[in-house]
């Protein structure tokens, strides 16, 4: 069993940092302030974010997970200016949260319990995929009607993906060919071509090629290999 990093496609939504003629920043204010939840809050979020994940619905996905928020952290934490943040953020609104689950072979998630549940409840969710596993542990925000998953915590990559992010903007700001390279790459893996996939990645630049997400790929990329790849 083998440690899987997040799908490639999660990864190739900070393209949006690049989307064209996004100038407003319509929607960019103050990050929500956290309310606490209960275990019985988190049970739930964590029931919806399984059952979401293993359907792979785009609406369940977008009512449980907050990725506009996840994507504000990711540009907040690098420093974009507002015209830029506001760019990545709708940008990654249009990708959605089914990017985490548009896989083959497709994840599996799994509920396992709230953690914390007396402090900072938190569900475990497990990802099995093919050979690999993978752990998340979900943030949440209450709002006034539900509470969301407003971060993920990611075993393999021993971080927020909202962190995952802002490392991936960094080393993108001066690698435009990357809006070209890490689509093709999403497409490659899909499709099987893992060869083309491996080409692609020697193409980045050594900033992004360095990020922890990256390097997450392409230990999962040499899994798909096969032992002796994986174990190089």
């Amino acid at each position: 069993m083998r440690m899987w990093s997040l799908p490639v496609g999660v990864l190739a939504v900070v393209l949006a940092l690049f989307a064209a003629g996004c100038k407003d920043t319509d929607g960019i204010g103050a990050l929500p302030k956290r309310v606490p939840t209960t275990a019985d809050d988190a049970a739930e979020v964590g029931r919806a974010y399984e059952k979401a994940m293993n359907k792979c619905d785009r609406g369940d996905l977008e009512r449980v997970l907050d990725f506009r928020l996840i994507a504000e952290k990711a540009a907040r934490i690098r420093g974009l200016s507002a015209n830029d943040r506001a760019a990545f953020i709708r940008g990654t609104e249009q990708s959605g949260g089914a990017s985490l689950c548009s896989q083959d072979p497709a994840p599996k998630a799994r509920f396992l319990r709230v953690l914390n549940p007396d402090t900072d409840p938190s569900p475990l969710i497990r990802i099995l995929q093919g050979e690999g596993v993978n752990y998340q542990q979900l943030e949440l925000s209450k709002g006034k009607d539900r509470t969301t998953v407003s971060d993920i915590y990611v075993y393999a990559t021993g971080e927020n993906l909202s962190v995952t992010f802002a490392d991936m903007i960094g080393g993108m700001m001066n690698n435009k060919s990357a809006v070209d390279d890490l689509p093709n790459l999403r497409r490659q893996f899909q499709s099987g071509d893992y060869e083309g996939a491996s080409a692609t990645l020697a193409k980045l630049s050594p900033a992004l090629a360095k990020t922890k997400g990256v390097m997450m790929v392409k230990v999962q990329l040499a899994g798909m290999q096969g032992d002796d790849k994986y174990r190089a």
